[in-house]
């Protein structure tokens, strides 16, 4: 959940469960959710937008995690970012952005 000026912006990862659910039932059901939580009043649901990205988030294997592993055999004028080489956390917004700080503060 981000709150920003003036909405919440909320991210589901792996939902690909919700893929044939109608975006009005699946905004109903974040807002209950996010209003319990934030102790908002919940009964009048804002205006919504429901976006799907089924290709946003790629599979993680092991494969992919031994690769990452390797990350640190890489030259030492060379960073790597990217939501995928995070090895404790999903493919996530999170995980791009942890990832870059860590890029820029290990140099």
């Amino acid at each position: 959940v981000f709150i920003k000026k003036g909405y919440i912006s909320v991210t589901i990862s792996a939902a690909n469960k919700y893929n044939n659910v109608n975006s009005e039932i699946i905004a109903k059901d974040v807002w209950a959710e996010v209003s319990q939580s934030l102790k908002i009043d919940n009964k009048v649901m804002p205006e919504y937008k429901v976006l799907r990205e089924k290709n946003a988030t790629y599979e993680q294997s092991p494969e992919n995690y031994k690769m990452i592993q390797n990350i640190n055999d890489l030259p030492k004028n060379l960073r790597l970012a990217g939501d995928w080489t995070e090895k404790f956390l999903p493919s996530t917004i999170e995980s791009s952005i942890l990832s870059g700080k860590k890029a820029i503060t290990n140099v």
